[in-house]
């Protein structure tokens, strides 16, 4: 009889380590991103009003996922 909790283990073992680097090198990826290239100016960026293609394009696309995630 195979012992299911042992092979588990022996994946576990083999998957956590791999998780954990990319978890690090992904954390460490952003860090250095929001570090490097943060604003220098206090000034806001200019700021639209409205945007109605995008959101509208955001709108079609909420409406197209929704049957996939209801079902």
């Amino acid at each position: 009889m195979i012992d299911t909790r042992r092979e588990y283990d022996h994946l576990a073992a083999i998957y956590w380590p791999i998780a954990v680097a990319v978890f690090v090198v992904v954390l460490v990826l952003v860090v250095f991103a929001a570090l490097r290239f943060r604003s220098d100016e206090e000034d806001l960026p200019p700021q639209r009003s409205e945007a109605p293609k995008t959101e509208g394009a955001y709108v079609l696309a909420l409406v197209g996922c929704s049957p996939c995630w209801c079902t």
